[in-house]
């Protein structure tokens, strides 16, 4: 295993560990979501477009927002695209329209259920909110290790802000990178929103 691989593992790993302890106390991951989740919604609601779109994800139990984020950011958005995971490693984009529209997708991950549009469809958001595992303070994402996001915003990385959503903890010195790895400009935590230095 070559070794960018294995450091990488091995914070995966970690990262995960701390968040089932986080997941074992509800109440300090509701608190720290309903903070991520309002800064997001700030960070929307501050765009120059007065009708923003964005894009975002639709949270596991374990990651930051949970229920809250795509709720907050609605209110916020005149349009959010939510990712469908596809069996062959890529992404495709729907439109949310509301909880009532999610099904179970390939990788138990909630997706919309209408109309598909390919990756160009990103660069059309105002911003891009994404899951990650951890951030170093370079913006380097360590997510959950197949890549998926990392082809999606590879056309589109620069153009649009790409914005990680992460607990404390999770915003780190040094994450190992490949090239091919895309870095993201923002990182929001319960403290608030973090510029990073690329």
């Amino acid at each position: 295993m070559p070794e960018i691989q294995k450091r990488k593992d091995e914070i995966r790993t970690r990262m995960r560990a701390a968040r089932s302890a986080m997941s074992a106390t509800r109440q300090e991951k509701r608190r720290a979501d309903a903070s991520i989740v309002a800064y997001a919604a700030a960070y929307v609601r501050g765009l120059k477009n007065p009708h923003p779109h964005v894009a975002a994800y639709s949270p596991l139990p374990d990651e930051p927002g949970n229920d809250f984020l795509l709720t907050a950011l609605a209110s916020q958005a005149a349009s959010i695209l939510l990712p469908i995971s596809l069996d062959n490693g890529e992404l495709e984009w729907a439109t949310y329209r509301g909880q009532a529209d999610l099904e179970s997708g390939a990788l138990g991950i909630w997706q919309p259920t209408g109309p598909r549009f390919g990756n160009e469809a990103l660069a059309s958001c105002d911003a891009i909110f994404l899951p990650a595992l951890a951030i170093d303070t370079s913006g380097n994402r360590l997510g959950k290790g197949a890549g998926y996001y990392d082809r999606a915003l590879a056309s589109i990385a620069g153009r649009v802000p790409l914005i990680a959503l992460v607990y404390d903890h999770e915003l780190i010195d040094e994450i190992p990178c490949n090239d091919f790895d895309v870095p993201v400009d923002l990182v929001i935590t319960p403290s608030g929103v973090k510029e990073l230095h690329r």
